[in-house]
């Protein structure tokens, strides 16, 4: 993952893993999350950019950032999913290092 050439599209939308639990899902609906903003039954896409973001694209608190963050690597498939949403094919593909993994479903 090429995050410099990225400039932090992880951090325009964020991936919110979900619990089967029933309050879970009353969150979902009280948030007024569509079926377009649920990328699958298990994880929720907000777009919306961190305000810890710079504008070159770096996080300004990375030793710092919440767990939610933490938990999605560069690289990792969930990254690779924002970055195809919110980047060009060109981007995408100037972005992804040969080792990073396909994309998941």
């Amino acid at each position: 993952m090429n995050c410099a050439i990225c400039r932090g599209a992880c951090c325009e939308t964020i991936v919110i893993p979900l619990s089967a639990d029933a309050d879970t899902n009353r969150w979902v609906l009280l948030h007024g999350i569509s079926q377009g903003g649920i990328l699958s039954s298990v994880k929720v896409s907000l777009n919306c950019r961190c305000t810890a973001l710079t504008v070159e694209g770096a996080c300004s608190i990375y030793e710092d950032r919440p767990d939610l963050c933490r938990i999605y690597p560069a690289g990792g498939p969930a990254c690779l999913d924002v970055v195809r949403v919110r980047r060009t094919a060109e981007e995408y593909e100037a972005i992804r290092d040969e080792g990073d993994p396909e994309r998941i479903h």
